[in-house]
């Protein structure tokens, strides 16, 4: 009799077999997601590291700049009993202008803080500047002002130019504008001035026309040696801000010295000197005496 061999039910085997390679590869899938979702998810966390880093960076960034100017104008505004207006103004409704950015703005207060210590405190005091009003490409009444502008009851307009192109413009222009405001109320320096400018028949009369270059365009004909330049010829006040302008640094003190001097013609000459010694003259008086001899002395060394 044949024996009987018990058959190995192969079947169940291969299922075995089958449903261990599903755990092998579901594990290894899921071994494997883990891992990239592990992954990713580190990049992402490191990613937003790295800008919550840059992010932290420029808040504190834009804070000590905003802090630096905070502290300009906190020193400006204390020190000299002003206030300091940034942008368009419902005070100036009739003044429009664009708003200097940060680092315009860090560097037009840096210049006024360093042009302003050069006054004594009598002299911005008797000039009655109660406003600082900031603020570029400045138009009054349709009509475009390059630098600045003074006026409205004590107030200094400035607006930035940038030094490296345009030298010293914006500080002869604080100067200027800051002079205007010096004799604006007291109109007895201003015809004694115009006085010095008629005494001599040789010298152009004033041609009356106020605030802006464009306005002495075609003038250059009437132009003689009583002036610094064709500027001066539009009203006193303008002649006489056009050399207060150039005292405050050396370079341009010397170029005034030096137009004086090559004056040809000897009246035209007496009579810029006179110019000058006036408007050192107004300073002084109007600076209770401290802005005399030396003071100048210490200003162009």
């Amino acid at each position: 009799e044949r024996s009987r061999v018990r058959p190995s039910n192969p079947a169940p085997c291969k299922d075995m077999n089958n449903n261990q390679k599903n755990i092998i590869i579901i594990f290894t899938l899921t071994v494997y997601i883990l891992l990239v979702t592990t992954i990713n998810v580190a990049i992402g966390f490191a990613s937003f590291s790295i800008y919550q880093y840059f992010e932290r960076e420029n808040a504190n960034n834009n804070t000590n700049r905003d802090q630096r100017v905070e502290r300009l104008i906190k020193t400006l505004e204390d020190g000299y009993n002003i206030e300091i207006i940034i942008g368009e103004s419902e005070k100036y409704k009739d003044v429009y202008g664009t708003e200097p950015n940060e680092k315009q703005l860090y560097e037009l207060l840096t210049i006024l803080k360093e042009e302003f210590n050069k006054y004594p405190s009598s002299l911005i005091k008797n000039a009655d500047l109660n406003t600082i009003h900031i603020l570029n490409d400045i138009v009054i009444d349709d009509m475009e002002y390059s630098g600045g502008y003074a006026g409205y009851n004590g107030t200094l307009g400035i607006a930035y130019y940038d030094e490296d192109l345009y030298a010293d413009y914006t500080r002869t222009t604080i100067h200027h504008e800051l002079f205007h405001l010096l004799v604006e109320n007291r109109p007895k320096y201003v015809d004694k001035f115009k006085e010095i400018n008629n005494s001599n028949f040789n010298c152009q009369r004033y041609i009356d026309l106020h605030g802006r270059d464009k306005d002495a365009k075609g003038s250059e004909d009437l132009f003689n040696g009583c002036f610094i330049n064709t500027y001066g010829i539009n009203n006193p006040d303008e002649d006489m801000a056009i050399i207060a302008q150039d005292l405050f640094h050396k370079n341009n003190y010397d170029k005034l010295l030096t137009r004086i001097k090559t004056e040809k013609d000897i009246d035209s000459q007496k009579t810029l000197l006179n110019k000058y010694r006036f408007i050192l003259y107004i300073y002084n008086r109007l600076s209770d005496g401290e802005m005399n001899t030396e003071y100048w002395k210490s200003i162009h060394n």
